[in-house]
């Protein structure tokens, strides 16, 4: 019946006359759509790494003993085994002061973040009565580490992940969304391309969950915590201020190993994107201004160029922990390298 219809309308001239104006707006659409693709696959395509990524063999992961060699006093602060009757990786850490004295005057996060400083001042008026006392009359006091890691990608949603966790109701996230401990505070790195500063200990990490810590052994065995610095996934560049950087070398240590040493069981949580969507959406967020599509264009092509030569002579992963190339590179962003490896 609606075949019949339209049959009888294209009979009228008017709207016979419209009928063909459409089926010339469709042709004359198509052949520019088709145009543009046969010039956009005659123009010079950007290099591509996907015969490098073919190269990538399985990591093994290092020796426990060359982590307690590394860091010694982080696996001795930090217990083998967790209390069994609480979901989140926790246990009493004995307490050396008496109770009266400032357990966060020295801590680095509320020095330079001021927001923590009202978090450590809400802890202080609560934190004798979360002591416990040995049998001895020694004192403990209650540790948290993360239940969750975020480590995904930048530009990837991690944020808004973090936020929509922080709704649940057995879910008490870390007082600073992005503490970058596990790759640059701990080694006194303060950016992706800084020096080497203060060392912030673990202690000063593990105070960014006291929070949480006074919840679970307040109130409910249920609850975790968790803290999302993206950088945990992929900036191991705090091994060149640690070991000798040659074109053959790569990090004998990573982010990863050190938290699986710590904990095996620990709940990583990783978002990724598009890669090209996602450079772009960096590219246009950090760096300089005069930004464009072809600038990024040219910046990428000429980085990869640059990645396929490393690693015509050196293994892949070797090019992307180099320091050297990293600096020589038009788009000096980890996250290009390191998602590689990712």
């Amino acid at each position: 019946m609606l075949i019949m219809s339209f049959s009888l309308i294209l009979h009228s001239s008017s709207f016979r006359s419209l009928a063909i104006f459409i089926l010339l707006f469709i042709i004359i659409s198509s052949a520019y759509v088709l145009s543009g693709e046969r010039r956009r696959s005659s123009s010079p395509s950007a290099p591509s790494i996907r015969h490098a990524l073919m190269k990538i063999k399985t990591r093994t992961p290092p020796d426990m003993s060359l982590m307690l060699s590394e860091d010694p006093h982080m696996f001795s602060v930090v217990p083998r085994h967790f209390l069994p009757e609480v979901k989140n990786p926790c246990w009493y850490e004995e307490y050396h002061g008496d109770g009266s004295s400032d357990p966060y005057a020295s801590n680095l996060f509320g020095h330079y973040f001021h927001h923590m400083r009202g978090v450590f001042q809400r802890l202080r008026r609560t934190f004798t009565k979360h002591l416990r006392v040995g049998d001895g009359g020694e004192l403990y006091r209650f540790r948290c580490l993360p239940y969750f890691y975020i480590i995904g990608q930048p530009k990837c949603g991690t944020t808004d992940v973090f936020n929509r966790l922080r709704l649940h109701p057995d879910v008490r996230l870390a007082s600073l969304k992005e503490p970058h401990w596990w790759s640059r505070k701990r080694y006194g790195i303060m950016g992706s391309a800084g020096g080497v500063h203060t060392h912030y200990g673990l202690q000063d990490y593990l105070d960014l969950f006291d929070l949480a810590a006074a919840d679970i052994q307040d109130s409910s065995s249920h609850i975790i915590t968790g803290e999302g610095s993206a950088s945990t996934m992929w900036d191991n560049n705090a091994w060149f201020h640690l070991h000798d950087n040659s074109t053959e070398a790569e990090p004998p240590l990573l982010n990863q190993d050190f938290i699986h040493g710590l904990q095996p069981d620990a709940r990583l949580i990783v978002i990724l994107r598009d890669p090209v969507e996602r450079l772009y959406s960096d590219y246009l967020y950090f760096g300089v201004s005069d930004k464009s599509s072809d600038d990024f264009h040219v910046k990428v092509s000429e980085s990869v160029m640059m990645f396929n030569g490393c690693v015509q002579h050196s293994s892949l992963r070797s090019c992307v922990y180099n320091r050297t190339l990293y600096n020589a590179m038009r788009i000096q962003d980890s996250r290009f390298k390191g998602a590689l490896l990712a």
